[in-house]
């Protein structure tokens, strides 16, 4: 992480400790990143004071090869792209299978139900 950062190694080391005395576990989560902002700040403010370019140092190139976590999910992304619309038309399929079949049960009960009254009708006019 250090050399991400462009901070010494011993810095961060020593950053994360100190954090860590001071802050418990979420100071060690935050000792790099603000010592990167620290050494930016600082190192800013120097080079204005000398009257120099304070971001002549950055480099501006992009870098040659992705980074493994882009390309790790770029794939991931795709295999989810060939996944979904399969899995898709499973659900569909299920969905509409499910909702044929509560329809089916409802209209076999309403049936019955209907074929009850006749009977009841039935028993009605003949008593």
């Amino acid at each position: 992480m250090s050399e991400n950062l462009k901070v010494h190694p011993a810095l961060v080391l020593v950053g994360a400790l100190l954090a860590l005395r001071l802050l418990g576990f979420i100071g060690i989560l935050l000792a790099a990143p603000v010592l990167a902002t620290l050494k930016l700040i600082f190192s800013y403010l120097m080079k204005k004071l000398i009257d120099e370019d304070p971001w002549e140092e950055l480099d501006g190139e992009e870098p040659r090869e992705p980074a493994r976590w882009a390309v790790f999910l770029n794939a991931k992304w795709d295999r989810f792209k060939t996944w979904l619309p399969g899995f898709l038309q499973k659900v569909g399929t299920w969905i509409k299978t499910t909702v044929m079949k509560v329809l089916d049960f409802i209209r076999s009960k309403l049936k019955a139900s209907q074929e009850k009254k006749k009977k009841r009708k039935n028993k009605a006019n003949k008593g």
